[in-house]
């Protein structure tokens, strides 16, 4: 062999790994994208934790292209979405957190800003 036969041969390899990582966190983008819409919309309901879990996964397991389904078994997706509603909830706790306390500052409005307003009525 040749340099340029092996150098050819070094370029497709690294051509086809290069197009492996571009579609692998491609995929896994569209994954994350799918599972917290998922999430939100199954939250509402009536079915119960390892029901929303099953049809998320499900529906997850469909997105998936058939190369890539050895790499996102159902197991991976199954802890992907756990992870995904975790960190939903997370947020959603701290958002809520934050708004209660926004709306206890408004409620407690010092007296000093509370005459001028009376004065202004009289």
């Amino acid at each position: 062999m040749d340099k340029s036969t092996i150098v050819s041969i070094i370029l497709a390899v690294i051509c086809a790994a290069v197009f492996g990582a571009k579609v692998y966190f491609q995929t896994r983008g569209s994954v994350f994208e799918a599972a917290s819409q998922l999430i939100a919309e199954i939250e509402s309901s009536g079915l119960i934790g390892k029901e929303k879990m099953a049809f998320v996964v499900g529906k997850l397991i469909e997105l998936i292209p058939i190369p890539l389904k050895t790499i996102f078994t159902a197991e991976r997706l199954e802890k992907f979405a756990q992870e995904v509603f975790e960190n939903m909830k997370q947020y959603a706790l701290e958002r809520a957190k934050r708004m209660d306390e926004e709306g206890k500052k408004k409620e407690e409005v010092p007296p000093e800003e509370e005459k001028p307003a009376e004065e202004a009525d009289q």
